[in-house]
């Protein structure tokens, strides 16, 4: 056997070994009551936090989006410090019960300069709440930059 291959036959079983020892713990396995209800006001987060029923967070290179929600209704504010104008914002959610996609209406919808901030009202159709709510995505103009996160207090 070359020394190549049995220091490939090597690694391969140590890799091995390694996976087994590290998938054997002692931890309790999570039960269904350890995850956060839907419909609770608040959930649990990291670090003893708590997050904040219908208030989502969007942040990523000098944009922040916070988007409160009041029922169906709701009020999107845009912080842009990206550097350059961006397009008008639109939201939809994914259904927290069958991940449908339900699109949302930001009335009056327009670009943000850069380094200036604008709020926006939006609405969805009357089934949409905070307890229906699996994740809420936002759109810029035509690209979707992804999920909101629920921001935290604590």
């Amino acid at each position: 056997m070359s020394t190549l291959r049995r220091y490939l036959a090597f690694s391969v079983a140590l890799a091995a070994v390694v996976a087994l020892v590290a998938g054997c713990t002692d931890e309790a396995e999570p039960t269904p009551n350890d995850s956060p209800s839907s419909t609770a006001p608040e959930t649990p987060g990291p670090e003893g936090s708590v997050a904040l029923k219908g208030k989502y967070l969007y942040q990523n290179a000098g944009l922040r989006v916070t988007a409160d929600f009041d029922g169906n209704v709701g009020t999107l504010l845009i912080i842009n410090k990206t550097g350059r104008d961006v397009p008008e914002p639109s939201l939809y959610i994914r259904a927290a019960d069958d991940g449908a996609r339900v699109q949302g209406t930001v009335e009056a919808a327009s670009g943000i300069e850069d380094d200036k901030r604008k709020e926006f009202a939006f609405e969805f159709p009357p089934t949409v709440n905070p307890n229906t709510i699996g994740l809420l995505f936002l759109v810029m103009g035509e690209d979707d930059y992804g999920a909101f996160v629920p921001p935290t207090a604590g």
